[in-house]
């Protein structure tokens, strides 16, 4: 089976997407580290995948909150510690019932969550 790329809803800019291939599916983020600009790719499970489609602004959060952690890594080290730290914030995004919370404290975590969101997306999404 080839590869399929989704693109979620309603997102512009740098979008994050879905990959899906032979039943397995990813969240692909693009992340860019000084003059070197690489994608990771974060295995979904079947929950994931639905609440991102019923969610799609789940992704940019996801990739606030990811992004400037995994560029000041570089990219052979964001790329290979990517799966283990997007491991520990997926679930915490995808299941969160109360976003503007959420986002209160990414913002604490991550101090370029939400400039981060705003140059990705062309300051097309604004977290809550």
């Amino acid at each position: 089976m080839a590869l399929r790329v989704e693109r979620l809803p309603g997102l512009s800019g740098w979008p994050p997407a879905m990959l899906h291939e032979n039943g397995n599916s990813w969240l692909s983020l693009p992340v860019a580290s000084g003059h070197a600009e690489f994608s990771i790719r974060l295995p979904l499970t079947e929950y994931d995948v639905a609440a991102l489609r019923a969610d799609p602004a789940r992704a940019w959060i996801i990739f606030g909150a990811l992004h400037a952690r995994l560029q000041s890594l570089g990219p052979r080290v964001g790329q290979s510690l990517a799966p283990e730290i997007a491991g520990a914030i997926l679930p915490r995004i995808l299941g969160a019932e109360d976003l503007g919370r959420l986002c209160t404290e990414l913002r604490a975590e991550v101090p370029d969550f939400d400039n981060a969101i705003a140059q990705a997306s062309d300051h097309g999404f604004h977290a809550p």
